[in-house]
């Protein structure tokens, strides 16, 4: 197998995997597929990321999910 083969290969079960945590998030985040996206891609690309909106929303509910699908330590910083 060569190299861009194998690429390929990893790229697909990227994708794969990335499926199943947009799966496993929507069981708890109903209805905000674009905003679960737009974390993923944050959280990918090694960014770092700030929600904001009105109380209620599903801001903490969100970041609880990412990290318990995620394997990772995930915090709540609050702002008044």
């Amino acid at each position: 197998m060569t190299e861009a083969n194998k690429l390929v290969t990893q790229i697909e079960k990227l994708g794969e995997k990335l499926d199943e945590v947009r799966a496993m998030i929507s069981q708890v985040f109903i209805g905000q597929d674009r905003v679960v996206e737009q974390i993923l891609i944050t959280l990918l690309s090694g960014g770092h990321a700030i929600l904001v909106g009105l109380p209620g929303l599903g801001k903490t509910k969100l970041v609880e999910a990412l990290s318990v699908v995620m394997g990772v330590d995930g915090n709540r910083v609050q702002f008044t």
